[in-house]
């Protein structure tokens, strides 16, 4: 029973630190300065940005390309560079729409 219970305490625990760190800029002093809201605001779309392409993104590209049924040695290494360059025109686009 204790590993069913572990993805319900992860998802209890990332909750419990998303609420404390989205209240906490409201019932603190931080609210009054914009330069401040501006530099978190930052960060918290760097931590946003990094963790849908270095998790999420390649999780979904093992999901489509069924890798995570295949475990033979042969091939891995085409596989791989495919998943590369897929996740290099992701970040691509990503960097264009901040360029533009």
């Amino acid at each position: 029973m204790a590993t069913a219970s572990a993805p319900i305490e992860l998802a209890a625990l990332t909750l419990i630190l998303a609420l404390i760190g989205g209240l906490f800029p409201i019932f603190s002093k931080i609210k009054e300065d914009p330069e401040t809201l501006r530099r978190i605001t930052g960060i918290a779309s760097g931590i946003l940005l990094a963790s849908a392409l270095l998790v999420v993104v390649p999780e979904g590209f093992e999901l489509a390309t069924g890798e995570h049924e295949e475990h033979e040695e042969e091939g891995h290494e085409e596989e791989e560079l495919g998943n590369l360059l897929i996740g290099g025109a992701v970040l691509a686009g990503f960097l264009m729409m901040l360029i533009l």
